[in-house]
């Protein structure tokens, strides 16, 4: 049966609230962590991403409150277990890189791993462009790829070359650890 669609005769009234973007959210939580100092976002992306990267946040010793609209941030007050951390992104290709990025500048033993089409996305450019940096970071698949284990705080500035043909994520990801350290980093 057709439907008769009519054109709107009267003036209309709407307001709409979106919520945010995954890509914006994901970054706004590692500069909130990075900061080192207690965060509050709003209006963050509900979805998967973000979520996971919450997640690595509270594995890596923050205190996370709130899920949705408002995610409240704060520091560690006492030092994680001794032993190795893991990091699980699922299938988040934003918080996997990122996750990577911030494990290098954290004190600590981590394994980041993620699901298995995760496991088949590219990383090389950002573990090589790392390395170059002075991070240890060892694949335990397939190269270029996690799971990897990482040695936390080892990233120690100076120059790396990076492409940012495969992922603008990997530039990301290095221009908000970069701060980190105190050598500097030029790309």
């Amino acid at each position: 049966k057709p439907l008769l669609l009519k054109p709107i005769e009267n003036p209309f009234d709407v307001r709409l609230t979106l919520p945010g973007s995954k890509s914006f959210a994901n970054r706004a939580l590692v500069c909130a962590a990075l900061s080192q100092g207690k965060c509050q976002i709003l209006n963050i992306s509900p979805g998967d991403d973000t979520a996971l990267m919450l997640n690595v946040l509270a594995d890596l010793g923050w205190s996370v409150s709130g899920r949705g609209a408002k995610v409240e941030l704060t520091p560690a007050t006492t030092r994680r277990a001794v032993g190795v951390t893991t990091l699980f992104t699922g299938a988040a290709g934003t918080a996997t890189r990122f996750a990577c990025a911030l494990a290098t500048v954290t004190p600590g033993k981590f394994i980041l791993d993620a699901n298995a089409r995760m496991r088949e996305r590219p990383m090389g450019d950002l573990i090589a462009a790392l390395r170059q940096l002075g991070a240890n970071l060892r694949e335990k698949g397939k190269p270029g790829c996690v799971p990897m284990e990482i040695d936390g705080a080892s990233l120690r500035g100076g120059k790396c070359v990076l492409s940012g043909e495969v992922s603008s994520q990997f530039l990301s990801a290095l221009l908000m650890v970069a701060p980190m350290v105190g050598g500097g980093v030029e790309i």
